[in-house]
């Protein structure tokens, strides 16, 4: 029986086009429409069995792409990828969108990616991508055989639809928050495995402080682990370690400050009194430390939207491609101390 992803071959258009067209689904023109409901009659196409109470929707799957670095297999026990996934089950802006959530070892997604575009039954895919390699991207768009949307992504000359995070705004913003309370001496708190959504924070931590004139001593980088909300012995080893203890510290991510200030807190340290913090990302969990954490708040749901909206336009459009990064906002709380 011949497939969608042939009669697309020989409509020369992609399969979401003939998806679209044989669903009676807006997005098609009307001699392309013409154009693949002939060819399909012609090599006796024969549609999948749908349930006769169904109602007309789109399908799209949402793949978490894990391994064993940030975004790994207990990803449902992370904050800020739980939240993520949370927003995308519960998604009701469009009623005729049906969500499936499925995950897979980034390093296997390559190859297994054309088993997961090649199926009549979804338009489209939204991969979770914040593991993936430059290397991974581009092998996923190659065998990929609908439209892809790679979510908390970063990829700057990618032939593909992405949506990832403006981490420069965000660190722009810290950086004015600690500079507006007095804050001219800053650390800066790592984690110990490196993503490129850390090292772009990394890089524009960097630059900001030169481009201020602030005080940074490479000696004052802490580094702790992402992956766990704990005061961690370590980090007292290394605090120890540093001759001229910054006023303030940045942190890659809330899970980092989190674990940070709870170490600090272990050694003696009043914070905000003796050090502020500044987290990056917004989870649920900043609320609920001791002092509140000041931090970068992320939209997850205008992230998610964005994504959904993004792969939408790609069904239906689906030569063009889009790169947008999401702005984000500083959520002032307590864990900065005004200095001035």
């Amino acid at each position: 029986m011949i497939k969608m992803s042939e009669i697309a071959e020989l409509a020369n258009v992609s399969v979401a086009t003939v998806s679209l067209a044989l669903n009676n689904k807006k997005g098609v023109g009307e001699e392309t429409r013409k154009s693949i409901l002939k060819i399909a009659k012609e090599q006796g196409y024969i549609p999948p069995k749908k349930n006769t109470n169904e109602r007309q929707q789109l399908n799209i799957q949402f793949i978490v792409a894990f391994n064993d670095k940030v975004l790994n297999k207990d990803y449902r026990t992370q904050p800020f990828f739980s939240s993520l996934i949370d927003i995308i089950i519960n998604y009701t802006h469009h009623e005729s969108i049906n969500f499936s959530v499925s995950s897979i070892n980034s390093n296997d997604l390559v190859d297994e990616i054309n088993n997961f575009t090649n199926n009549d039954y979804y338009d489209g895919t939204i991969i979770l991508s914040t593991n993936l390699s430059n290397k991974s991207v581009e092998g996923c768009i190659e065998n990929s055989y609908k439209p892809v949307v790679f979510l908390d992504c970063i990829h700057k000359t990618a032939e593909a639809n992405i949506v990832g995070i403006n981490n420069w705004h965000g660190v722009h913003l810290a950086i004015n928050h600690l500079i507006e309370n007095g804050h001219e001496n800053i650390g800066y708190v790592q984690s110990d495995i490196r993503i490129k959504n850390f090292e772009e924070r990394q890089n524009a931590f960097e630059e900001y402080i030169e481009k201020y004139e602030l005080h940074f001593d490479k000696q004052n980088i802490i580094t702790l682990s992402p992956n766990k909300i704990n005061a961690q012995d370590d980090n007292a080893k290394q605090i120890k370690n540093i001759t001229n203890v910054p006023t303030a510290f940045f942190c890659e991510n809330d899970t980092l400050a989190i674990s940070f200030i709870k170490s600090l807190k272990k050694m003696g340290y009043d914070i905000p009194n003796d050090i502020s913090v500044i987290g990056f990302d917004n989870i649920r969990e900043s609320t609920v430390i001791s002092p509140e954490l000041t931090t970068i708040s992320v939209d997850q749901e205008h992230f998610v939207t964005t994504a959904i909206e993004q792969l939408l336009f790609s069904i239906e459009n689906p030569n063009k491609i889009r790169h947008t990064y999401i702005n984000c906002a500083l959520s002032n709380r307590e864990s900065v101390k005004n200095l001035n």
